[in-house]
């Protein structure tokens, strides 16, 4: 267990420079805002709404925007480390694939409930 805490800490680290953490934040907090202060723009009153027509707006934002988020740090977290030659190294330690796989789900887990 303690080699899927490491990996899972690398990948939080590597995340926060990375600045995806900061980048789908602020996206979800700027799009948050905006439909719970503009929702009712239409109708001609700008303000906060019902709470229940808040909820199901951002769930619906969510449904679209945290698939396209994950995919996008987890294309990272493989790819990107192969290309940068450290999946080689990660796997050359006495770490078993399903930790590696572990540490980096739960690693990008953690990066996506923050962002969220």
């Amino acid at each position: 267990m303690n080699g899927v805490l490491t990996v899972a800490r690398k990948e939080i680290r590597q995340a926060v420079r990375n600045r995806w953490v900061l980048a789908s934040t602020l996206l979800l907090a700027a799009l948050a805002l905006s439909l719970t202060f503009l929702g009712s723009a239409p109708t001609g009153t700008v303000g906060v709404r019902a709470l229940d027509v808040v909820i199901v707006s951002l769930s619906s934002l969510t449904i679209f925007l945290i698939p396209l988020i994950a995919l996008l740090i987890s294309h990272d977290a493989i790819v990107g480390d192969m290309e940068r030659g450290t999946m080689l190294l990660l796997l050359s330690y006495p770490v078993a694939r399903w930790q590696v796989l572990l540490g980096k789900f739960l690693g990008h887990l953690a990066v996506l409930a923050f962002a969220t």
